[in-house]
């Protein structure tokens, strides 16, 4: 693979100069440190290519670099890098964290295109809506909630996460829908502030007694 495209300009010729001479490959270049130095998918694919070339990448060590430089694609909402992360380079890896990176970065567009092609190679239902929370991606949540429910292992968690961002709505169904206990998501709400979120909990759902550092603040918002 070239480092520019060889048909660049009026003058192919000078172009595959320059490119012999740019052509000289650090080994210390990684998928990861590319990508997040650079968001280039053209120079991560140039990375890429010199890997024959160099000794063998421990396999523990590839699929590492795969999950940090796809979290960030998804978290930036970088569809294409993705696209060949997922398909191309290593086509067979397990992609839960591209599924949390893209929740988190609230890119719905990416997560419908894991769900829609890749459901199997993933983990759903786990810890991505916690991530959509608190990073306050209302749309990615109410889709997660649809389409990728949290399992039961996952639903203290993400009541505690839903009481951090001082999501209501959640915290209801999770209680409604689901028995979830919702003094998690009270004490979380008065750990981050979210004093609305308290007193929504303390009135509709009676739980909970204030503690001393924050009772006074949650018996004013009840008065």
């Amino acid at each position: 693979m070239n480092c520019l495209p060889s048909t660049c300009g009026d003058l192919p010729h000078v172009t595959q100069c320059i490119d012999a001479f740019l052509d000289v490959f650090s080994w210390r270049w990684n998928l990861e440190e590319t990508f997040t130095k650079t968001g280039s998918l053209h120079l991560m694919q140039y990375v890429a290519s010199k890997e024959s070339q160099r000794n063998a990448i421990d396999p523990f060590y590839r699929t590492y670099l795969f999950n940090r430089v796809t979290w960030f694609a998804a978290q930036r909402g970088d569809l294409d890098t993705v696209w060949w992360l997922v398909e191309e380079y290593l086509p067979h890896e397990f992609l839960t964290k591209v599924v949390n990176g893209a929740a988190a970065g609230g890119h719905l567009d990416i997560l419908q295109w894991l769900y829609e092609n890749n459901y199997d190679r993933a983990e759903w239902g786990g810890i991505e809506m916690c991530r959509a929370l608190t990073n306050g991606h209302s749309e990615v949540v109410e889709w997660l909630k649809n389409h990728a429910p949290p399992r039961s292992e996952s639903l203290t968690k993400v009541m505690q996460a839903a009481g951090r961002a001082g999501n209501v709505n959640i915290i209801w169904w999770l209680y409604s829908d689901n028995d979830i206990d919702a003094e998690e998501a009270l004490w979380s709400a008065q750990l981050e502030l979210k004093w609305v979120s308290a007193k929504w909990n303390f009135r509709k759902l009676r739980v909970g007694r204030p503690q001393r550092l924050i009772g006074q603040r949650l018996l004013d918002l009840r008065n």
